[in-house]
């Protein structure tokens, strides 16, 4: 029986532990591309500041070389007793709750009039030193070349390599194949330190628990993005697919078997799709606007579950959302899909693909998603990693990827960081209905205010002045 049809089976396995092995180590996007003509100067100043959480004791130690494949993290963030080992999450340090990657070098990529522009990162990290004390940053490794082949065709890596250098030595921008990605001198930099983030992420949170360098979970507010790079091409405004070479990479380095990547960006992340398509110890979830940018990703609904006509639509879950105000209630079925699914194939590492692009304010996209349904989508994913192993859950790594409009992108990035650092919550009790019940209430907004009452604080994208919406007619693939 093959492993797509034995999920349930290898769930139990999964939570067995066993000895570590430790192997060393388009089309023109014309709906972005018009978008970036109407952009407009904003402030590097974005959101409010809040007072930082006390400061903790600084980090001396440096990361111990030996990984620890199934390390014990607490449970119970919001309980007094929670299972499975170690200390509880109130013992833990600050910088042990959440790990933040960045490379100054994220931010001198940098296309003339371009959308994917450096104030994305530059706003995020503003935001995020407010919030947390510097013991929780850390510098984003860079990506060695054997890495980025665990995914990438050698012909995709020498084709970025040729580019990237004419762009290098001849201080010009060069253009790949597919029209709406251009690289300029800093691009080679940018790209393998977000790509080498995310490795950096996934080491942190392998460290034995007793290494203080440890992280229960990290975030990579890096760029470019990378969850259109196919392997064996660059498009979508990504070079390198940072998820997908974080996926290979922790099957190599820390011998999983199964590696999930959940994605909730307003676009289909057709590169991550395209390299996991194949490999049944992958999985790949997404949820995006329909009839959008790159025109990947169709939704099998209603054949779905266990109605689905084929085991892959199990492991590679594409939901489409409505635009416009049903957009809310569709993700939070359609994510909970996704995360579903994922829980049934019991993954040892989460991978979120990060996008805010699906915000209402969002200039490149027609639905309506607020910064309290990226809380609820974060929270789902933590409590996931629990249902897949109680004992032991699940590490989760998020990575930055689109998000366009700079409040949004940054207040989303805000609360999906502070919702990551909160931990694992206490697995529910068995048979309590009533709590499911009001999970089910909360979760498709009925006791939301009305949309427009909810929009009151939230400008309209079609009366922002910031980053004013482009055509609605979007091409598709």
């Amino acid at each position: 029986m093959s492993d797509e049809a034995s999920y349930d089976e290898e769930a139990q396995r999964a939570t067995a532990g066993g000895e570590e092995e430790i192997v060393p180590p388009g089309p023109v996007h014309d709906d972005l591309l018009g978008a970036a003509s109407v952009v407009t100067a904003e402030t590097s100043s974005i959101v409010q500041g809040e007072e930082k959480e006390s400061e903790m004791g600084s980090c001396t130690s440096s990361p111990s070389a030996t990984p620890s494949k199934n390390p014990i993290v607490s449970v119970g963030a919001s309980s007094s007793s929670g299972g499975g080992g170690g200390a509880s999450v109130d013992d833990l340090p600050i910088y042990q709750r959440i790990a933040i990657f960045s490379h100054d070098a994220c931010a001198e990529h940098d296309i003339e009039g371009h959308i994917e522009r450096p104030e994305r990162v530059l706003s995020i990290l503003e935001k995020l030193h407010r919030d947390w004390p510097e013991e929780c940053f850390r510098e984003a490794p860079r990506v060695l070349d054997e890495q980025i082949l665990l995914f990438h065709t050698k012909q995709h890596l020498t084709t970025f390599e040729t580019l990237v250098s004419a762009a290098e030595e001849n201080d010009t921008q060069e253009h790949f194949d597919s029209g709406d990605t251009s690289a300029m001198n800093a691009t080679r930099e940018a790209a393998y330190r977000s790509a080498g983030a995310l490795i950096g992420a996934i080491d942190a949170v392998f460290l034995p628990i007793s290494d203080p360098m440890r992280a229960r979970a990290a975030f990579c507010p890096v760029r470019p993005p990378g969850h259109h790079a196919e392997r064996h091409r660059a498009m979508g405004f990504c070079f390198l697919a940072n998820a997908g070479i974080g996926a290979r990479y922790a099957q190599k380095r820390y011998g999983l078997k199964k590696v999930a990547v959940i994605d909730f960006d307003v676009h289909h992340g057709n590169g991550t799709e395209e390299g996991f398509h194949e490999d049944e110890n992958l999985f790949y979830g997404s949820t995006h606007q329909v009839n959008h940018y790159p025109g990947t990703g169709p939704d099998p609904t209603p054949y779905i579950g266990e109605l689905a006509r084929n085991a892959k639509d199990r492991r590679i879950v594409n939901r489409c959302l409505r635009p416009g105000e049903v957009s809310r209630s569709d993700f939070h079925e359609k994510w909970r899909q996704v995360v579903d699914e994922m829980v049934r194939f019991a993954p040892e590492l989460v991978i979120i693909s990060a996008g805010f692009d699906a915000h209402i304010d969002d200039p490149l996209s027609d639905t309506e998603l607020i910064e309290e349904d990226y809380v609820w989508a974060t929270k789902i994913v933590m409590e996931a990693c629990v249902r897949i192993n109680k004992v032991s859950p699940v590490p989760c790594v998020s990575i930055l990827e689109g998000g366009y409009h700079l409040e949004a992108i940054t207040a989303s990035a805000s609360v999906h960081v502070k919702e990551l650092a909160k931990g694992f919550p206490a697995p529910p009790a068995p048979g309590d209905e009533s709590a499911a019940l009001a999970r089910m209430i909360e979760e498709m907004g009925i006791n939301d205010p009305p949309r427009k009452a909810a929009a009151a604080t939230t400008p309209s994208k079609k009366t922002s002045t910031t980053t004013p919406k482009p055509s609605s007619d979007k091409k598709k693939k």
